[in-house]
């Protein structure tokens, strides 16, 4: 485990999973902006299907990309709702956990973080692993995935 802040964990675990659902969003951006240009730019060949062939490809393109930027502002939306300073007394958004397996933020499902001296699991709270803890008290444990798991804080 580590000697840090937890809060300080906290905060810090809360920045990284905003940049890089913010990351995100800039990249899903940029590829739709790019393929509304591509096909807007595509000209009517004389090769027959060609052009409607590239078209409904292009089509495909941009649907893909305006649900991943969907969801992308959706994990946005659920970051903005959590106050990193703010002390959770149960195992629901925003709280960072404190297993003997190592530290889990219920967040959004960003996976390990790089946080210096400390490994931080960003996890959704929808996740298996986070609905094993919900109803957990301090102390006790839970089994999943052939793990027990000591849920020892709640920050």
């Amino acid at each position: 485990m580590s000697t840090k802040d937890p809060f300080d964990i906290k905060q810090q675990a809360h920045q990284i999973c905003m940049d890089w659902v913010v990351e995100k969003i800039a990249f899903v951006t940029e590829a739709l902006r790019e393929t509304t240009a591509s096909a807007n730019a595509e000209s009517k060949s004389s090769m027959g299907d060609k052009y409607e062939t590239t078209q409904a490809m292009l089509h495909l393109e941009k649907e893909k990309h305006q649900t991943q930027l969907t969801q992308a502002l959706g994990l946005k939306k659920v970051l903005d709702m959590i106050n990193p300073k703010k002390a959770n007394d149960s195992v629901d958004l925003g709280a960072l956990l404190e297993t003997d397996q190592g530290w889990y933020y219920i967040s959004v499902g960003a996976g390990k973080l790089p946080i210096v001296g400390t490994d931080v699991i960003s996890i959704s709270p929808v996740a298996p692993l986070a609905q094993q803890f919900k109803f957990c008290k301090l102390g006790s444990q839970v089994e999943f995935n052939s793990r027990t798991y000591r849920l020892m804080a709640i920050y």
